[in-house]
């Protein structure tokens, strides 16, 4: 699952074998996943793991799916402005190769 999409009554789920409808709201998704899922718009949530790329270029959004957007399948998901920095924050303290330099290094 890369993200849970809410539209009309139903949510819609986007994987990499297609797009399903369910009959659940995205606040009783996200209460099930846990931190799993990030809310980055009110009609949004996303699979944390496969966020691939944060753009601001006017709008900010996110590239969720397989591989990176020229080479492999996704969705770009819109993030709400008061959203942004919280995931940014969010993204940067799960990098795997980022830590934080003591003084005296670099």
């Amino acid at each position: 699952m890369w993200a849970f999409e809410a539209a009309e009554r139903l949510t819609r789920v986007h994987t990499a074998h297609g797009v399903f409808d369910v009959d659940l709201s995205l606040s009783a998704i996200e209460a099930s996943f846990g931190r799993a899922l990030a809310r980055v718009h009110r009609n949004w949530l996303v699979n944390a793991a496969h966020i691939k790329e944060f753009e601001r270029d006017g709008e900010t959004r996110v590239w969720v799916g397989e591989g990176l957007v020229a080479d492999g399948r996704g969705l770009h998901v819109p993030v709400a402005r008061e959203r942004a920095q919280q995931l940014r924050d969010m993204l940067l303290a799960g990098a795997t190769r980022l830590r934080r330099m003591s003084r005296g290094e670099g």
